[in-house]
């Protein structure tokens, strides 16, 4: 069975895990687009947490460029 961990940040490392029978340390990229990596020496898969959760910057400037559509159409819709 091939451990998923749930991680905040885009770089994590591996070692993997508290087993006796580990492998060297590794640091892996988390790219944005595809959310998620899995580490070449154990297959642990590491799964950005709330990626589908936009954050209050990006809710804010949604925001922003959906009033400032609105103030340029001529019928304010």
């Amino acid at each position: 069975m091939v451990d998923v961990v749930e991680v905040n940040s885009l770089r994590v490392m591996c070692d993997g895990g508290s087993s006796t029978l580990g492998h060297p340390r590794v640091f892996l990229t988390i790219k944005k687009e595809i959310r998620e990596v899995v580490c070449p020496y154990c297959s642990r898969r590491y799964i950005l947490k709330g990626f589908d959760k936009p954050s209050n910057h990006e809710n804010s400037l949604k925001t922003v460029q959906e009033d400032s559509a609105k103030r340029k159409s001529p019928t304010g819709n």
